[in-house]
């Protein structure tokens, strides 16, 4: 069922902590076992890195995600939002074999969510990067989407991801 049947509203695991044990070094489950997560990738793998797993650490927790598991793809939620409402959100990114480039994409669905930031990253450091969104009238599914730009990129690590909604009074 879609949003507007419901009043659940709540952006899940945002540090990816929630989902399978992982070994000591990176993991590709299926998203079904990686609580909140979709993706678009065919193969609906998504990548899972082990906190200091060829020298990268998390920025936050034990857990991130590469966003690009085995093909260019992008990591979403749907969450249920009140139309009229501003959303805040921050994402951690960092490059994995260079200066990656991934995009912040926010909308009513995958198609047609607007980019709302374009993450350039290094691979020495997490960057933090955030803004608000405003919840267009009607609209009570929201996606919120990070995408790799690049089809060669095997990078754009993402963590420590929080979204907020304050509701207009």
């Amino acid at each position: 069922t879609g949003c507007a049947e419901c009043a659940d509203n709540f952006f899940l695991n945002g540090n990816f902590e929630n989902g399978p044990t992982l070994p000591i070094t990176y993991g590709q489950p299926n998203e079904n076992a990686v609580d909140g997560w979709s993706t678009t990738a065919s193969n609906n793998r998504i990548e899972l890195w082990k906190s200091g797993f060829r020298g990268v650490p998390s920025q936050n927790g034990t857990v991130f995600a590469e966003i690009n598991a085995t093909q260019k793809a992008a990591l979403y939620q749907r969450i249920c939002t009140n139309p009229g409402a501003e959303i805040s959100w921050s994402v951690w990114h960092r490059g994995r074999s260079g200066t990656d480039t991934a995009l912040v994409r926010i909308g009513e669905n995958l198609a047609t969510a607007t980019t709302e930031a374009r993450m350039i990253t290094g691979n020495t450091a997490w960057v933090q990067y955030s803004g608000t969104y405003t919840v267009p009238v009607g609209q009570y599914d929201t996606y919120f989407i990070f995408e790799a730009v690049n089809a060669g990129s095997v990078g754009n690590f993402i963590d420590n991801i929080v979204i907020t909604e304050n509701i207009a009074g």
